[in-house]
């Protein structure tokens, strides 16, 4: 009916008048506009538990790491773990490392 049309065409009216008038408003607020930020909570972190490590094979992984006397940092490709370490590999060579012996293990972000 027409009463149904009018109730609809004044709702619509409300509900655009409101958009647009929230849009002036905020260009208004910020006159060299808005710019959005997206963030990874712990992104960057060290990789700690065992779960964080599994979650992440396949991966590259930057590692320190105790070696005998030595301390070494490097990049691998994590590609398994267990309860006592990981297994990483360098090019075609595969290592295993205890979590007893690593220093720092943060997943390498790349975006290609």
């Amino acid at each position: 009916s027409i009463i149904q049309i009018i109730i609809i065409s004044l709702i619509l009216y409300l509900i655009l008048r409101g958009f647009w008038i929230a849009i002036i408003g905020l260009s208004s607020a910020f006159p060299d506009g808005i710019r959005l930020e997206v963030g990874t909570p712990g992104i960057g972190s060290n990789l700690e538990r065992d779960f964080q490590y599994k979650k992440n094979i396949g991966r590259k992984i930057e590692l320190e790491y105790r070696s005998k006397d030595n301390t070494i940092k490097e990049t691998f490709l994590l590609i398994g773990n267990n309860e006592t370490g990981i297994n990483v590999k360098d090019g075609k060579v595969e290592y295993y490392i205890d979590y007893s012996d690593i220093i720092s293990a943060r997943v390498k972000i790349s975006f290609d």
